[in-house]
């Protein structure tokens, strides 16, 4: 442990130091860095009591935030200029009870979970941001961020252009990689549910052939969103992303159903469309709703609708209703708050 937290600080001087000798000594910025540190014990036990796994889990997060790049430090404020920052977090979620069995296919097949890592290094975001472009017109993001839409979160790797226009109206618009279990540095936290993936050069063809091996993924997408109107704010999202490589499409032999055992080429992994809106009344109450339209399924997949009331000064009262509609079917869920993004 020591020597990965030495390797997480010697890579922030590293990018703090990058940043110091690019600007000359007329220029100014201001570098923010933070860490959390979190451990906790737990055991897991199956359903007939044995075996019993004891775990003690590390989690340790390093952030870093530099502002004012570039900037002359004699400008009057407020500054007119372009607003360029970096922003960057780093996760080390480190597992002491892993065993070596379950990591090793060779040494015990029974054991081994494909994926599983001891100390998974993830890097949340890093991205530079620039503001304030063509009188606050413009801004932007390069690198590893998130994006928060009517869709959910979701993280890729790439860039990300706003244009504030003065008639109401935001447009976003993104393109890159998406984050996937099994490349550099990512996670499949962000990945669509019902998928495992991951690095597969250790395992033939024939084992574990539902576990996917990991390949890039285009994806594009655009936000609309209403701006600077009294009482309602609306959003629409659009997303698409493709699959790429090669995956296995029949486990039987090609002769059994006429199908190739393998494809590859590129596919569509999801193309969906995602509606919110807001209808705030002071001092009355709030509406919420949206919906969310899988375009690749041709099926209304989620919506929700929420109502609450300000009762009091330090009262309010409300009432949710969701649905969410699974590939088996139909789920209705009572206080889900899709609100924050989580679909």
């Amino acid at each position: 442990m020591p020597r990965r937290r030495a390797r997480q600080n010697f890579v922030t001087l590293a990018i703090g130091g990058g940043l110091l000798l690019w600007s000359n000594q007329s220029l100014a910025f201001e570098a923010e860095i933070e860490s959390d540190t979190t451990a906790q014990g737990y055991q897991l036990r199956n359903a007939w009591g044995d075996p019993v796994l004891s775990r003690r889990r590390y989690l340790q997060t390093l952030g870093m935030r530099v502002t004012g790049i570039g900037r002359d430090p004699t400008d009057e404020a407020p500054y007119k200029g372009p607003d360029v920052s970096f922003h960057m977090r780093m996760r080390l979620d480190v597992d002491f009870g892993v065993q070596p069995q379950e990591l090793s296919y060779r040494n015990s097949s029974s054991m081994f979970v494909p994926g599983l890592e001891r100390g998974p290094f993830d890097l949340m975001y890093a991205y530079v941001q620039v503001r304030n472009i063509a009188d606050g017109l413009l801004s932007g993001r390069l690198g590893r961020s998130y994006v928060v839409d009517p869709l959910g979160w979701w993280s890729f790797d790439g860039a990300l252009v706003r244009m504030e226009l003065p008639v109401f109206v935001a447009i976003e618009a993104y393109g890159g990689l998406e984050q996937r279990a099994g490349l550099p540095l990512s996670t499949g936290r962000f990945e669509r549910g019902g998928v495992w993936r991951g690095d597969r050069t250790l395992l033939d063809a024939n084992t574990y052939p539902e576990f996917l091996a990991a390949a890039i993924a285009p994806a594009h997408g655009f936000v609309v969103e209403s701006i600077g109107l009294p009482i309602v704010h609306g959003r629409v999202a659009y997303r698409r992303v493709w699959n790429t490589g090669t995956v296995r499409t029949n486990l039987l032999p090609a002769d059994r159903l006429d199908l190739p055992v393998t494809t590859d080429g590129t596919r569509i992994s999801q193309e969906r469309v995602g509606a919110s809106a807001d209808v705030l009344v002071d001092d009355v109450g709030v509406l919420r709703g949206g919906a969310i339209y899988d375009l690749h399924r041709a099926q209304l997949t989620s919506w929700y609708a929420t109502l609450d009331g300000f009762v009091a000064s330090r009262v309010t009262a409300g009432v949710d209703v969701d649905r969410a509609t699974t590939m088996l079917g139909r789920v209705d869920v009572g206080g889900t708050d899709r609100r924050r993004g989580a679909v």
